[in-house]
């Protein structure tokens, strides 16, 4: 039995007067309906998540469905993409160079934090059945959500280095270890349900021990160094 979505996204109505709807409009029409079908996912296997009930969760015609999603598999390769952008979001606000590792740990938090919420089985279950119907573009997502990350954790490291806050002869490979043993390991842990009952203050302290193990004695100390040996991380 399909389960309903879990929330509902209200829209403006469109103008009386009737005509095409404005770009903005359109944009935030589409993120409404690819919000909606990835709720459906979260709560149904990918059998049970049709057009006629993603059309109905989301309030809006089929036709309206089909003009931006000609198929069901276009469909859901576009939910995969915003899946994968929501998950990315965090990477789009800059880190102050004032104490660039509490900056730090807050940024792979937050990664951490939305690899937790209850889409992440349902992406994982999107990206398997991707891999069947279009391959490079799961390669594509894999890309960005592995090598975006690492890009911006290096940008961070490479900084510090700049300012002689930080002895890393090779950013790339010390930004990868950080994102692998703070954000992949976890993520995977959740995936498995390993620990269930995990909070989002046992991931927090996670990540401030591996940034704190891995950057700590190649950097100067800082306010977040202290933070952590008072709390005996």
């Amino acid at each position: 039995m399909m389960k309903a979505a879990t929330k509902d996204l209200v829209l403006q109505p469109r103008p009386a007067q009737g005509g095409r709807p404005t770009q903005d409009v359109a944009a935030k029409l589409e993120t409404h309906i690819l919000s909606i079908a990835l709720q459906l996912l979260c709560a149904n296997d990918l059998e049970g998540v049709t057009i006629d009930a993603v059309a109905q969760a989301a309030h809006v015609s089929k036709r309206t469905l089909y003009a931006r999603f000609p198929t069901r598999q276009a469909l859901f390769l576009a939910v995969l993409n915003h899946a994968v952008e929501l998950r990315l979001a965090p990477l789009r606000r800059p880190v102050l160079d004032g104490d660039w590792r509490a900056g730090l740990a807050s940024l792979l938090s937050e990664m951490l934090e939305a690899s937790a919420e209850t889409e992440l089985r349902a992406i994982e279950r999107l990206l398997l059945w991707a891999r069947d119907h279009d391959p490079d573009l799961v390669q594509s997502m894999f890309d960005r959500s592995s090598a975006r990350p690492v890009r911006v954790i290096a940008t961070i490291l490479g900084g510090a280095a700049d300012r002689h806050e930080l002895e890393a002869p090779d950013v790339e490979r010390m930004a990868t270890i950080l994102f692998e043993a703070a954000v992949v390991g976890p993520r995977r842990r959740m995936l498995f349900g390993v620990d269930p009952k995990e909070t989002a203050e046992d991931r927090r302290r996670h990540v401030a021990a591996v940034v704190e193990l891995l950057l700590g004695a190649a950097s100067a100390p800082s306010p977040f160094q202290q933070e952590c040996s008072d709390a005996n991380l």
